[in-house]
């Protein structure tokens, strides 16, 4: 394209693309990343700068869902948190560019994140070569601005930065450290509305409450298996495979601390776990 304010209009290309965001919390740093962005950009160029007339214009957008850590639960419950099945994409406007040294500029722009839009400033590094637009970008962004209140499952600072559009906020796996990092099966005997993010499971005969805000109501009932993780239901599964969960916990010699673990679990209305100060009395079968 020639070097001149005429406005060209590119397309973004989704398997070039790549959003990674870095959030902090009190346990640890966690990082992720989203690929196939969509968008397009709208700019005119002067001696190999975006031309200020006129004005430039970026739209880029993503699947909440590609939002992934690596780590399974944290990730279902970002979408969760994030509202994917009602609000399933996250939304960056550029609206103001203004030059900040060679080849870099300060962006303002709205972000629509689950279903709220606000203004954010950023910087934009952006390049052109031969009909090619590469754009690189850094943006601080705090969920709580967007109304979103972490459950209690996590843990979330004022501050998340990112490297591309946005990210999502700083998260970390659990308000206590468990001793050992088992997958338990247990069934789920009790279900109450009154507390939809608790219910009560049966793991080898001691009944605990565990924390099953990972699922929708709708997708849990008694009778149903699930695996639990430092008292958090990680997945629903089939009764067949529970029971060779319990087989093998057995054969490896961890059945017995599997039920101390269990035993631990404590949570109170809301979900939150408490140390053994607020633990639910036993239930056993005898």
């Amino acid at each position: 394209m020639p070097a001149s304010s005429q406005c060209s209009r590119y397309v973004v290309v989704p398997s070039e693309t790549k959003l990674e965001f870095i959030a902090s919390s009190s346990l640890h740093p966690v990082k992720g990343s989203a690929n196939e962005l969509r968008g397009r950009v709208e700019a005119g160029w002067s001696d190999g700068d975006i031309a200020p007339d006129p004005p430039p214009l970026m739209h880029v957008e993503f699947a909440v869902e590609q939002l992934r850590s690596g780590n399974d639960m944290q990730d279902r419950q970002m979408w969760k948190l994030l509202d994917s099945k009602r609000n399933p994409r996250v939304v960056a406007d550029l609206h103001k560019l203004r030059p900040a040294g060679p080849r870099r500029y300060a962006a303002s722009g709205d972000i629509t994140l689950a279903g709220k839009t606000r203004r954010y400033t950023g910087e934009l590094a952006v390049t052109h070569d031969a009909g090619r637009v590469t754009v690189d970008g850094r943006l601080p962004l705090d969920i709580r601005d967007f109304g979103l209140n972490p459950p209690p499952f996590f843990d979330v600072h004022r501050r998340a930065g990112g490297r591309g559009a946005t990210a999502p906020g700083r998260r970390r796996s659990g308000r206590f450290v468990a001793r050992m990092c088992l997958a338990i099966p247990g069934q789920i005997v009790e279900m109450d509305a009154a507390q939809p993010l608790l219910a009560k499971v049966d793991v080898a005969g001691v009944r605990r409450n565990v924390n099953v805000g990972l699922f929708e109501q709708s997708e849990l009932s008694p009778g149903d298996w699930i695996l639990i993780h430092v008292g958090f239901a990680l997945s629903k599964i089939g009764e067949e495979e529970a029971r060779d969960q319990l087989r093998m916990l057995r054969a490896m010699g961890e059945d017995e601390l599997a039920i101390e673990e269990v035993r631990g679990y404590a949570f109170d209305a809301e979900g939150a776990a408490h140390g053994a100060a607020g633990m639910v009395s036993d239930e056993v079968r005898r």
